[in-house]
């Protein structure tokens, strides 16, 4: 049972999306989806409703539910973060035990909506979750094809071996550094020419690591050369980014009938051959995957 009293300077208006009142914290029992209920009565003596500010022991109650759906993961989000034009850094929490970690495009992107792999233990990405406790990932770098300049993507851990996809974090959002940019002051310039030459040297200022400046390559190698100045040198000049691309652009209704015979909704498992649209990788094909296949779908 829960009271709340409150007292304006003004009137509190509310609007077609909703007045937010008040927010509330619960201890979740098991990690899974859930439904929150507020119900108009309960009992003989308890029922929910909303008085009017000025006019005393008015009801302006409306219209109470549905149910609000909640997902309950039962493990934290990691610390994530964009550090060079190539490389992303994620480190898990602490206090989690055995975690794989899952990288996603944004759905928005068209670039990298298709992007949702697993990171292995030499940082590259994979289909095959590969579970660690956090101290063995460490603060993990993760460089591949896909991860490519300007881009945002979605990190999350997750926490069961068991069941691949089935107990994910948050997500914690970690977004690329533009190409050539190693200094990270959003423009590639004459400064971060420099800065790949003396890395090329062996010579690292005190906040240049190697992922601010590999830049060299579709898939980064980890190497400072001749190569990397290359690189910056052609961003320098105002040249684009340019690797095959990650999504595929030539979807189209073929591809979209096949789609929706594999379209089942939330929880239930790919069928055989669906593979490819589980876009999300969280072993089933709905309506996330949907937002995905429409972002790259070109007709």
């Amino acid at each position: 049972l829960y009271d709340c009293w409150a007292q304006w300077e003004g009137p509190a208006w509310a609007t077609p999306e909703g007045l937010l009142v008040t927010t509330f914290e619960f201890t979740a029992l098991t990690a899974g989806a859930a439904a929150v209920e507020i119900l108009p009565n309960y009992g003989l003596n308890t029922r929910t409703r909303v008085i009017h500010g000025e006019i005393p022991g008015q009801e302006v109650t409306g219209v109470i539910g549905p149910p609000a759906v909640v997902n309950v993961v039962a493990c934290a989000a990691p610390t994530a973060e964009g550090e060079g034009s190539r490389y992303l850094a994620a480190t898990p929490d602490a206090d989690e035990a055995m975690v794989a970690i899952l990288v996603t495009g944004e759905a928005q992107d068209p670039a990298i909506a298709c992007v949702s792999l697993y990171v292995q233990a030499d940082g590259r990405l994979g289909s095959t979750p590969v579970y660690q406790s956090p101290a063995q990932w460490d603060t993990v770098h993760i460089a591949d094809t896909q991860i490519i300049p300007s881009a945002s993507y979605q990190v999350r851990v997750d926490c069961n071996p068991g069941q691949p996809g089935t107990d994910l974090s948050p997500p914690a959002v970690a977004t690329t550094w533009p190409f050539g940019d190693v200094n990270n002051d959003g423009v590639a310039d004459i400064d971060d020419v420099l800065v790949v030459i003396d890395a090329a040297q062996g010579i690292f200022g005190p906040d240049v690591t190697i992922p601010n400046v590999d830049l060299a390559g579709c898939l980064p190698d980890g190497q400072i050369d001749a190569d990397d100045i290359v690189f910056v040198l052609d961003a320098a000049e105002g040249r684009d980014f340019s690797c095959p691309e990650i999504c595929p652009s030539d979807l189209d209704l073929e591809d979209f009938a096949e789609f929706l015979a594999c379209l089942a909704g939330p929880g239930v498992e790919v069928k055989t051959g669906c593979g490819p649209f589980d876009l999300d990788f969280d072993n089933d094909v709905d309506l996330e995957d949907f937002s995905r296949f429409e972002t790259v779908f070109a007709g």
